[in-house]
């Protein structure tokens, strides 16, 4: 296959587990390529009636991670798109205030925001007082809404129609 491609895009990870790092050429970071909504993400689903599930479950729950989530999973939902929609975004925490990146490319053009939340409290701030892992009700508004400004910034940005 050797002068078949110009280049591949492979994910880091997979090439650490397979111990092949000495073939990286590149390494982009996400402010270059902004990863899908919740990329990397893992979720565990049990059955609304098994409470001993849940409760495992809700252990496994990492709040921040929760968050993160929620943002970036509502800038693709406000788009109106899915997994072939050209959509990307990204939360991080950093020094107590919430980031969201997200990038959106159409026909018309492409578009690149950065949207901050501003602090939005500690991280046990975002539990429910219910479980020590769940994020609040408060916590998921907040995230869903820092997701619905990127995408009306995203949409500003593209002239992509609502």
């Amino acid at each position: 296959m050797a002068g078949e491609f110009a280049a591949c895009v492979l994910a880091v990870a997979g090439l650490v587990r397979l111990g092949r790092t000495r073939d990286l050429r590149q390494v982009f970071s996400v402010e270059e390529v902004v990863p899908a909504a919740g990329q990397g993400a893992l979720v565990v689903m049990a059955r609304s009636d098994d409470a001993a599930m849940l409760e495992e479950a809700a252990q496994l729950n990492d709040p921040g991670t929760a968050f993160a989530v929620t943002a970036e999973r509502a800038v693709v939902a406000e788009l109106g798109g899915g997994c072939a929609m050209a959509a990307g975004a990204y939360a991080e925490r950093t020094a107590g205030v919430w980031n969201l990146l997200g990038a959106l490319a159409v026909d018309a053009g492409h578009a690149r925001v950065r949207i901050t939340a501003g602090s939005l409290g500690a991280a046990g701030e975002c539990r429910d007082p219910l479980g020590p892992s769940v994020l609040s009700p408060a916590a998921q508004g907040a995230a869903a809404m820092l997701g619905v400004r990127c995408a009306a910034a995203l949409r500003a940005g593209t002239g992509a129609a609502d």
